[in-house]
């Protein structure tokens, strides 16, 4: 289920899901109205609403709460990307003051690492797996600037120091990209969100108005808001799957000025 979800359209998603969550919602409400007779339903108004009242503040400090960890963790995700791209980007630079062979190859096992994160890690990270091509194309370039003769021998320089204090920035940010990938919302969190949301909107069906319509409309909104809501944390808790969560295009545009611009 969490695999369709991810794989179909997101506005294929999010409409379904409303549908279906509004059609459940009325569906139960005509079966309660057809059971229960509309004085019954007054007697629960006064105390049911300071109860669904105290309920509601407490499932939305809940809700609010989750939605800021997923979202923190998501815009985490992309800055991390952004700073790897950074680093990349400093070192690429950087290579021009070293020996032309020496830079091309720093410039082309970046590429190397560049197109292995595009091609082979990208579509592994929903799963919160690493691809080993480029964590050996990361490993690579770390023995290339390290181990290189030339570079050994102007350890001292500035520029070298740069290229180590980038390696460094690099490797933070892949670690911690990964690591992103991996965080998910625990499975008490996700039972305790999903009953509060059952809850509330079952507890709204205890209440009553003359017009069946006018109140059907009313639950299907709510019942709608609800399902909604719990999408919106699902597609956060999963930054680099689907439709909504981050592509590689910022790599892929690093790429692109490489290749097309020569003195890039």
């Amino acid at each position: 289920m969490k695999d369709l979800l991810l794989e179909l359209p997101a506005w294929l998603v999010m409409f379904v899901v409303a549908v279906i969550s509004a059609a459940l919602a009325i569906s139960v409400l005509i079966y309660l109205r057809k059971r229960i007779p509309y004085d019954k339903y007054k007697e629960n108004h006064e105390v049911g609403g300071f109860l669904f009242n105290a309920l509601g503040l407490i499932y939305a400090v809940i809700v609010a709460f989750v939605i800021y960890v997923s979202w923190s963790e998501y815009t985490e995700a992309l800055n991390y990307s952004e700073a790897e791209i950074t680093a990349l980007r400093n070192i690429y630079h950087n290579s021009k003051s070293f020996r032309p062979d020496v830079a091309e190859r720093i410039r082309t096992a970046i590429v190397s690492y560049t197109e292995a994160v595009i091609r082979d890690e990208w579509k592994l990270l929903g799963e919160g797996k690493v691809s080993e091509k480029a964590r050996n194309e990361h490993l690579k370039l770390w023995n290339l600037i390290l181990t290189e003769p030339e570079l050994k021998r102007i350890e001292t320089d500035a520029v070298f120091q740069q290229c180590l204090a980038d390696l460094n920035e690099l490797s933070k940010a892949r670690v911690m990209r990964i690591a992103t990938s991996r965080k998910n919302i625990p499975f008490v969190v996700w039972t305790v969100i999903m009953i509060g949301a059952l809850t509330s909107v079952g507890f709204s069906l205890f209440f009553g108005t003359r017009d069946l319509k006018i109140q059907a409309t009313m639950t299907a909104l709510f019942a709608m808001t609800n399902a909604l809501i719990m999408l919106l944390i699902f597609f956060l808790d999963h930054p680099f799957s689907g439709e909504t969560g981050l592509s590689s295009e910022a790599y892929k545009e690093f790429l692109e000025v490489i290749r097309t611009h020569s003195n890039f």
